[in-house]
């Protein structure tokens, strides 16, 4: 009987490692998805990269996504997971919602040539 406390004991430490990694580091998205395109805007904004973060918005979103850059980059400033989530509206709208340092940051995308493309971008309580 002891054995068995013992290996459920190693199994649970185990998964929860495995939880643990994957809530905290999360695991990279797959490339040309929304998420993708998500995930290289908040690391561009991290970076203070503004061609970068030109080149992942269409020409209407790219002003507004330079201007919240800093607000990102300062949510960021806590640390913490980055959630991602589809973005819930009416009308439907394709796009994703990232909770960052308590924040909710939307980002509505297109799909142009293949690639995903920021067409609107917000940060509540602006």
């Amino acid at each position: 009987m002891g054995n068995m406390k013992w290996f459920g004991l190693v199994i649970t430490l185990i998964v929860g490692g495995v939880a643990f990694y994957y809530i905290y580091h999360g695991s990279k998205p797959k490339p040309g998805t929304p998420h993708a395109t998500v995930q290289a805007y908040i690391d561009a904004a991290r970076k203070g990269d503004e061609a970068a973060i030109r080149a992942l918005c269409t020409a209407a979103a790219a002003g507004d996504a330079v201007r919240l850059a800093p607000q990102v980059r300062a949510m960021m400033a806590g640390g913490g997971p980055v959630g991602l989530q589809p973005m819930k509206s009416d009308p439907p709208r394709r796009g994703l919602c990232a909770l960052v340092g308590g924040k909710m940051l939307g980002i509505q995308l297109i799909e142009e040539n293949g690639q995903w493309k920021i067409v609107e971008i917000g940060i509540s309580g602006d």
